[in-house]
């Protein structure tokens, strides 16, 4: 799949960097042309991509992330990408220059049920808050789901709340549990 990836940014040469999003702590970058260390600055950097899927591995990328310099690449990619892998992977993007690619099925809505159950909480317990496409679901699975004011209309108009900052959603937290 990783190789499969690789070939479809291929001819979009320098302006595509790819990375893999290993956990927490590792990403493993396609070096090209410098986007993400540009757009995304402090992030650490072990190896290549191209040397990451030369060596046999017991560790698998839980997201892959495409970098674009521009929205034409971006949705030439999407548009590519979401019919390649119909029925195999997720495609979305959390902002205006990003692709994301993950397993089918696991999403932040799975992660917030997950983590749920761990705490023995219920949904009306629990507040998220987002403000990409890729937070719909985690937004839309709980009752109080927030997208940030500065969020697309096309997100805030399907959840329930709209809030300016974590601040200010702690703060509503507070007083709702009083």
């Amino acid at each position: 799949m990783i190789r499969e990836i690789m070939q479809i940014c291929e001819p979009y040469g320098e302006t595509v960097d790819f990375a893999l999003d290993m956990d927490w702590i590792e990403w493993v970058v396609l070096h090209r042309h410098g986007l993400i260390e540009e757009n995304y600055g402090g992030a650490v950097f072990n190896t290549t991509v191209q040397q990451y899927i030369s060596v046999p591995r017991d560790m698998y990328p839980n997201k892959i992330f495409v970098v674009c310099e521009n929205q034409i690449v971006k949705q030439e990619l999407m548009t590519t990408m979401k019919k390649r892998f119909e029925g195999r992977l997720e495609v979305t993007s959390s902002g205006h220059d990003n692709i994301e690619i993950g397993c089918l099925g696991v999403g932040k809505d799975i992660a917030v049920d997950e983590i749920l159950k761990r705490l023995n909480l219920k949904k009306n317990q629990a507040a998220a808050i987002g403000d990409e496409i890729n937070d719909l679901a985690m937004l839309k699975c709980i009752p109080y789901g927030f997208a940030m004011s500065s969020a697309r209309e096309e997100i805030k108009r399907q959840v329930p709340y709209s809030i300016t900052s974590v601040h200010e959603l702690i703060e509503w937290c507070m007083k709702h549990n009083k």
